[in-house]
């Protein structure tokens, strides 16, 4: 995964995303207050950007959130999800439904780039 130019970097919200994160998964500030044995007002001043975590913090938050720091810290480009806790049989349905998935959005850009073309 490649770094962001440092005008990206100066662009990004990091209090945005973590409150992003949280939403997504249904949190609220309390919620991740008491899994981080932390104040509620901290995670405001997180999300707010007027204080910024130390790194274990944000690989809690990794954790919380089921993504990668690098996501949070906006060195990925997209989130991650890990499923390496999940039994075997679960991890292959997901990994099937995905390949499916793709699979589908390849027939249909398929299908997209023979209408513009005519063939």
């Amino acid at each position: 995964m490649s770094r962001k130019s440092t005008i990206d970097a100066d662009a990004f919200d990091f209090g945005h995303r973590l409150q992003e994160l949280r939403l997504r998964k249904g949190l609220t500030q309390k919620d991740v207050a008491d899994k981080l044995k932390c104040h509620i007002n901290t995670i405001g001043y997180y999300e707010t950007n007027s204080r910024k975590p130390s790194y274990s913090i944000i690989r809690k938050l990794a954790f919380i959130y089921n993504t990668s720091t690098d996501y949070i810290l906006n060195f990925a480009d997209r989130a991650s999800i890990f499923i390496d806790d999940l039994p075997k049989a679960k991890q292959d349905m997901i990994l099937d439904l995905l390949k499916s998935m793709r699979q589908e959005e390849e027939q249909k850009n398929t299908v997209i780039t023979k209408n513009k073309t005519g063939d």
